[in-house]
């Protein structure tokens, strides 16, 4: 049995323990829990510290744009099986500007990037909004915190290589595990990827349940965490360390503009900053005074006029 490996000096009771512990922890966080996701904050499984309520309006009329255009639902099949859903918006005239836009835990794409897809589109550029494994329309028991995503990720950008002949300058653009895996995804392939856009990114999903453990349940990662992470290996197919967005942001090619909030308590502001630092190629960060993933929704004006700024540098025209 694997919790043996946690047992140097532990006693039987306190393995059992931390067994029934780690099982019940895989199931909060990893597993999907079958929530149709609304702009509806009660239904996210751990408090991120936003206050979602006030922007409920913009969310909905932004929504509502969305799925009033001429989008078409897109599909492709995961490394491993799953059929992954998205929703494409072509661009108002020819271009050859695409972004492939990746949101956070427990969200769907359509929520949270409906306001981006109407900047982009009418900034001149397809969008490709995807629903991450294990989330909205996409198949999926288990959330992948961009250890797994990171494949998806590829593969979404072998899918618009393939249906555009290699003509897009590709875009990536994730929020909090999003903009994880953007990051992680970005040394897969990175001759086809443009630029990446990380906003709220997490270093590993080690160092996100570490932090979260220790600052909103008081509890130390050992043995909690290490008995997760070897049941979501066994289970989910990786472990929560397997995979460092800091890490493979120092092999990164592309330039990268790094987004956080200042107040953010879910994803620290410095796990950003760790990720930007590590990055050695043109790198931007924009810092602002925002919560867990609300940067675009609290400064929006500021946020685009970075995005923009930032993209005029990267593709060309």
């Amino acid at each position: 049995m694997f919790f043996t490996k946690l047992a140097g000096g532990v006693s039987g009771a306190a393995i059992l323990m931390t067994a029934g512990g780690a099982a019940y922890t895989f199931h909060k966080v990893v597993e999907r829990d079958g929530i149709k996701r609304s702009e509806d904050p009660s239904k996210m499984p751990i408090d991120v510290g936003t206050d979602w309520t006030r922007y409920f309006p913009f969310i909905r009329e932004k929504k509502e744009w969305l799925l009033a255009q001429p989008i078409e639902h897109v599909s492709i099949q995961s490394f491993d099986g799953l059929i992954l859903k998205g929703i494409y918006l072509p661009a108002k005239k020819e271009s050859d500007r695409m972004v492939i836009a990746f949101h956070g835990y427990r969200s769907e794409g359509r929520n949270e990037f409906a306001g981006l897809a109407q900047f982009y589109h009418e900034s001149g550029y397809h969008v490709l909004v995807v629903d991450d494994r294990a989330h909205g329309e996409s198949e999926g028991t288990y959330i992948g915190f961009g250890c797994l995503d990171r494949y998806d990720c590829d593969n979404w950008i072998q899918y618009v290589n393939t249906r555009f002949e290699g003509r897009m300058q590709i875009v990536l653009h994730g929020i909090s595990m999003g903009a994880a895996t953007v990051v992680m995804a970005s040394t897969i392939r990175f001759n086809h990827v443009k630029a990446v856009i990380a906003d709220c990114p997490f270093t590993s999903a080690w160092q996100v349940f570490s932090h979260l453990l220790k600052t909103k349940y008081h509890i130390p990662e050992f043995p909690l965490l290490s008995a997760t992470s070897m049941l979501c290996k066994k289970k989910a197919g990786y472990a929560f360390d397997e995979v460092s967005a800091a890490v493979e942001a120092m092999r990164m090619k592309q330039p990268l503009l790094v987004i956080h909030g200042e107040n953010d308590d879910f994803v620290p502001t410095f796990m950003g900053e760790e990720i930007y630092r590590a990055c050695n190629t043109k790198k931007k960060l924009l810092l602002t005074g925002a919560g867990h993933g609300e940067s675009y929704f609290a400064y929006k004006d500021a946020y685009e006029g970075a995005v923009d700024d930032f993209l005029s540098d990267c593709l060309r025209s």
